[in-house]
């Protein structure tokens, strides 16, 4: 056997795992124990850059080592790799470089898998394996001073590179108040007792977000003597769960709190009436008239009972096929008489062949009823040089839209998201129930309700959607061919309820798996303790973590998953959005939706693979 014959078999059949890299970093050749170290076989990995193996959060550092190797030196170091099994495991990684005759060439790699170098039984190392690799989960092994010794899992739930904590106190994964202290020392009692511990602590992440983990922990101790070396603590992200339960335990809360309330507000409107009847008695025996300002507040305490008892009252529709160009023109009639005592000019577009809506006449009467006299209010502040009230009723793909702008002061684009909520009010002596009221009608419509600013005048716009059919029972016509082999999962992110509930709705009918998040960081944390969605939709303007500050963490942490993901707005010419779009190159969905064109568009984005 020739020599380089020979160096070669040493090569393939040499006791550790051996790569050789080009300068571009594509993988060359392997030997078995490489193919082994990372459950490849030969013709996968070969041709291919080895950064494609290296998790994401890894690859930059990864990259800058492999420069300066490049660059003459030898390096050693520690990072994660994606195995073909789609396990994750800490490798220690030697690199040394090539020498060419006028340059370095290519890089020799040498991996160490960190956990099969560690003494055990192969059942305890598969185990090991499993745990360190369930969604949401991660394993940490601290010593008896408190510092990191082995970690694994921590970029899943803290979003922290597992190699880097090393060393470092296992406080620093913690959150350091008063209680969260006072369980570790109880938890630290119990493990230097030899005891085992089950229990919850509160975690921060990279980016200062606080969670709970359901945490268990063992005594590490020494084979040979027994001793408490440490402890080896796993725990589990539950956020998810505690969102969840929290409110549960809130509508529970408001349950009770909305009873109390209609029992109150309809003893105190008794009790205004009688006062009323009282007044009125009085006046007609002495001739004299109930002053105004006293009667001006009864009626304004009677409104304040009112609104609260139809707040707390719980939604009843008797639905039926009802015109909504009737109800509209009915409404219209009734206010056109205060319209014309206050100056207003009241201007009303409704569409020909219009069909019927299914639901309650006198809920959706309701809604216009509030719409319109929100516009009146406002408009009686607004700009004095014309006042306007515009009420337009469109056609959508399976509603009927309704639109009042009028020419009042409006309110402040970050207060948009809020005057749905109960008792917000931008006028003084308003109780601020009116349009959390037709937020409850239109949502028990299975409609949808917002409010905008128009951008050619600044005009405030309030709109609600009424679908034409029983949402429960209809099956929408599929426009769009499609075939689903199997169900696809999406994730739908977006801080209205009725909305994400919609979206639900329809597309669990054409055999989607559907889950839902209310804001940015709810939605990351599904994406870190479950398994990703195929397609994600997010709307942009939430509370608690923004479409903006998700995608950006899709991009850093998720990658391969921005080409499959679609922005919902409600403003997509927005400057910001169009930035946005062309950073990520996601497409963008405008608010209303239009259901068969986001039909097209998961199709689309479920080809980007």
């Amino acid at each position: 056997m020739s020599t380089p014959e020979a160096s070669h078999a040493l090569f393939h059949k040499a006791p550790y795992a051996v790569l050789v890299l080009n300068r571009d970093g594509q993988v060359m050749d392997l030997n078995e124990e490489a193919q082994k170290a990372l459950a490849m076989a030969h013709d996968r990995i070969v041709g291919r850059p080895i950064l494609a193996v290296v998790v994401p959060e890894d690859r930059d550092r990864v990259k800058e080592i492999f420069l300066r190797v490049l660059g003459g030196n030898e390096r050693s170091w520690t990072a994660r790799f994606k195995r073909g099994d789609a396990v994750t495991r800490v490798q220690t990684v030697s690199a040394v470089p090539i020498q060419g005759p006028e340059r370095v060439d290519g890089i020799l790699l040498f991996l160490q898998d960190m956990t099969e170098s560690r003494g055990g039984r192969p059942e305890t190392l598969q185990l090991q394996t499993l745990l360190e690799n369930l969604p949401g989960q991660f394993v940490v092994v601290v010593d008896s001073h408190g510092r990191i010794r082995y970690s694994s899992g921590l970029s899943r739930t803290h979003f922290r590179n597992d190699a880097e904590v090393l060393g470092h106190l296992f406080t620093d994964l913690l959150q350091e108040d008063e209680i969260n202290m006072e369980v570790l020392g109880s938890l630290r009692e119990e493990i230097e007792a030899g005891h085992h511990w089950g229990g919850t602590l509160w975690h921060v992440r990279t980016d200062g977000q606080v969670f709970p983990a359901r945490t268990y922990v063992s005594p590490h101790r020494d084979p040979r003597h027994g001793k408490v070396l440490g402890m080896l603590v796993s725990g589990r992200d539950v956020s998810v769960e505690y969102e969840w339960r929290e409110r549960v335990d809130r509508s529970r809360r408001l349950a009770g709190i909305g009873e109390l309330v209609a029992s109150v507000s309809l003893e105190f409107r008794e009790s205004l009436e009688r006062v009323e009847a009282a007044l009125s008695a009085h006046a007609a025996k002495s001739l004299d008239r109930v002053p105004g300002d006293v009667q001006e507040e009864l009626t304004r305490a009677k409104a304040f009972a009112g609104a609260l008892q139809d707040f707390s009252r719980e939604v009843r529709l008797e639905r039926r096929s009802v015109s909504i160009v009737d109800i509209v023109n009915e409404v219209v009639e009734a206010h056109r008489g205060r319209c014309v005592r206050e100056g207003v000019e009241l201007t009303v577009a409704t569409p020909e062949g219009m069909p019927t809506v299914h639901g309650d006449a006198i809920q959706i009467r309701r809604v216009l009823e509030i719409f319109l006299d929100n516009a009146l209010d406002a408009v009686a502040v607004g700009n004095e040089e014309r006042r306007f009230i515009e009420l337009v009723v469109d056609r959508h793909q399976d509603g009927a839209v309704v639109r009042v702008a009028d020419s009042g002061p409006g309110v402040r684009e970050e207060w948009l998201h809020k005057i749905f909520e109960p008792f917000f009010s931008t006028k003084s002596g308003r109780v601020g129930l009116g349009l959390a009221v037709a937020q409850g009608i239109v949502v028990a419509h299975s409609g949808r309700i917002w409010a905008d600013r128009r951008q050619s005048d600044g005009a405030m716009v309030v709109a609600a959607e009424f679908p034409f059919q029983n949402p429960d029972s209809m099956v929408r016509f599929r426009p769009v061919p499609i075939t689903l082999s199997r169900s696809r999962s999406v994730l739908v992110v977006d801080d209205e309820e009725s909305i994400r509930r919609g979206i639900r709705r329809f597309l669990e009918k054409v055999g989607f798996d559907v889950r839902e998040a209310w804001s940015g960081r709810s939605a990351l944390a599904q994406l870190t303790v479950s398994r990703p969605p195929e397609i994600v939709l997010t709307d942009l303007k939430m509370s608690d973590g923004s479409g903006y500050w998700f995608l950006n963490q899709i991009i850093r942490d998720f990658p391969d998953l921005v080409k499959r993901t679609i922005i919902v707005t409600g403003d997509p010419d927005h400057v910001e959005v169009c930035r946005l779009a062309e950073k990520t190159g996601c497409p963008v969905l405008r608010k209303p939706l239009d259901l068969p064109h986001l039909l097209e568009l998961l199709d689309e984005v479920t080809l980007r693979r």
